[in-house]
């Protein structure tokens, strides 16, 4: 299993509202959304296989970045529903306060 950041801009279009073909696909991925549109993703694909999927479901010529999330990695203050996340799929103490 691997651990992923999804972050992406969708150009042209309202950020302010949910862009639901995206959403529906990455909340049935299992992800979880962390920030507006900032979501975090655990899976058996690689980077590559994950950011083709997400591209099917965005419109053209937007932004798009698929990276590993490591033990590397460190967080502040992240909301309730990140930190579930992190302790149920993350082993780490990549959120020392917690």
């Amino acid at each position: 299993m691997a651990y992923y950041i999804v972050s992406y801009d969708l150009l042209g279009i309202d950020s302010s509202k949910p862009y639901e073909p995206l959403e529906g696909y990455l909340r049935g991925q299992s992800a979880i959304k962390i920030q507006r549109n900032l979501w975090a993703i655990s899976s058996d694909k690689s980077a590559a296989e994950i950011h083709e999927g997400i591209l099917g479901h965005m419109p053209n010529e937007n932004r798009l970045l698929v990276s590993a999330l490591t033990d590397k990695s460190r967080v502040t203050n992240p909301e309730e529903n990140l930190v579930e996340w992190l302790v149920i799929n993350m082993p780490t103490n990549l959120y020392p306060n917690y």
